[in-house]
């Protein structure tokens, strides 16, 4: 069975930038010659498009940014797994789950709420989530699978010339 992934925000920033950040995870979960297997939530779209307005990017970065879109399959958050999924995640990041507490170690916190829809979109689909932050680091094992990205660990092979 192919894997699946669920890609954050700040993984196709690294894409539209061709980053030796995105060659890593390209190398390490894409398989040449495999049909793509990542995934986008429509809410990392909406942020994309957000960080794209906000930087005041030409047409090239937006021609870049669409093209990079059109790669993965989109998901919306308005089905019953990704609403259920993101009332739990809520709850159990506010340590208000009526089940579940967060480990000593993670103190209760509000997580944005587009980090929210992202990690229940993951959930849904029962794929890992990959991300260059540790946001979601707290859901890894309980909701589902995260793989941080360390950005300090990842080698620049441009920096090496």
């Amino acid at each position: 069975m192919m894997n699946k992934f669920l890609l954050d925000t700040n993984v196709l920033i690294h894409k539209i930038r061709e980053s030796h950040i995105w060659a890593h995870i390209e190398s390490v979960h894409f398989k040449k010659g495999v049909k793509n297997n990542g995934f986008i939530s429509q809410v990392t779209v909406g942020e994309l498009l957000a960080f794209a307005y906000e930087n005041k990017w030409g047409s090239n970065r937006r021609k870049k940014l669409k093209e990079t879109i059109g790669l993965f399959e989109r998901l919306a958050i308005d089905d019953n797994k990704t609403l259920k999924a993101y009332a739990r995640i809520s709850a159990y990041s506010r340590n208000r789950h009526k089940s579940l507490k967060l480990p000593k170690h993670f103190p209760a916190k509000d997580m944005g709420k587009n980090d929210i829809w992202i990690a229940a979109t993951a959930v849904a689909i029962e794929a890992p989530l990959i991300s260059t932050d540790k946001d979601f680091e707290h859901l890894d094992g309980v909701f589902l699978d995260f793989i941080y990205i360390d950005q300090d660990k990842i080698s620049n092979p441009a920096a090496h010339v």
